[in-house]
């Protein structure tokens, strides 16, 4: 979600799903 995750830099879209 609102985490910075190294995950969410490659997938941002996952980013705004688990939020």
């Amino acid at each position: 979600g609102r985490f910075v995750s190294p995950l969410s830099t490659q997938s941002p879209a996952i980013n705004v799903v688990r939020q």
